[in-house]
């Protein structure tokens, strides 16, 4: 299990974004799982772990005891960390894998004003997928892409 602050200290070394990064790989930067990471980003926006009405909430420590919005990219926060949570039409997996029409969440690390200023969608534009080969199964259905 990873603690709270080795995860906040490792976000707060990162260098600042001049792009977005998906889930996974943000996640990998941090040396977490895909898991962990979004469990620590609810940690982050309820200001701790726990249920109140059971009397087993137990808050973040100091200075990140307090609820952080990480996806109101027009406040900075004590993270300088910021996501968007977009439907992507084909979501790059780290394996090369894509899930298609599914909701991915992008992490920019910077101020308020430097997020808004680097367009996802301009970013999206910009990256170029073709589709390899299509596996179809009862179960699932898969598209492997190489990026051009």
């Amino acid at each position: 299990m990873v603690l709270f602050l080795q995860v906040a200290q490792a976000v707060k070394n990162l260098e600042t974004s001049t792009y977005w990064i998906h889930e996974s790989a943000f996640a990998k930067r941090l040396g977490v799982t895909d898991a962990e990471l979004e469990g620590w980003v609810k940690c982050v926006r309820e200001g701790g772990s726990g249920a109140k009405f059971k009397n087993t909430f137990q808050p973040n420590p100091e200075p990140y005891n307090v609820k952080i919005d990480l996806a109101d990219l027009s406040a900075d926060n004590s993270l300088n960390l910021h996501y968007q949570e977009i439907r992507c039409n084909a979501t790059p997996k780290v394996d090369g894998e894509v899930s298609l029409y599914s909701f991915a969440r992008y992490y920019f690390v910077g101020t308020s004003k430097s997020c808004q200023s680097t367009s996802l969608k301009t970013q999206f534009g910009k990256m170029s997928h073709r589709i390899v080969s299509l596996k179809n199964s009862k179960k699932s259905f898969r598209a492997f892409t190489i990026l051009q």
